[in-house]
């Protein structure tokens, strides 16, 4: 088992180049992983036109292995990009990691 937790963003898709560049001169954080999401809510009165056709907004998901104490770093690099979106995150703790296969044939 790692030190290692979980953080899951999910960004508004024109924010997405922004985090991006965020995470990536982030010291401490080796990698991230981003993929396109649709979010889905009940509540439309942040939606644009596009959004309530389609029922969902878009988002990136961003998926952050990172040690507890970074936690608080990361947001704050996250936070000034923002504006007033709305940005969602949650934290799932103690996550084990591991590599499969080999890089030697």
């Amino acid at each position: 088992m790692s030190d290692l937790d979980l953080m899951v963003v999910l960004v508004p898709w024109r924010l997405h180049e922004d985090v991006v560049d965020a995470l990536m001169a982030f010291e401490g954080v080796s990698g991230f992983s981003a993929v396109e999401a649709a979010g889905f809510s009940r509540e439309h009165s942040h939606f644009n036109a596009a959004e309530m056709v389609d029922g969902a907004r878009r988002f990136t998901r961003f998926e952050i292995l990172h040690a507890p104490e970074q936690r608080q770093g990361i947001l704050a690099e996250i936070e000034p990009l923002v504006g007033r979106e709305h940005v969602r995150y949650w934290v799932v703790g103690r996550v084990e990691t591991g590599r499969l296969g080999t890089s030697e044939h």
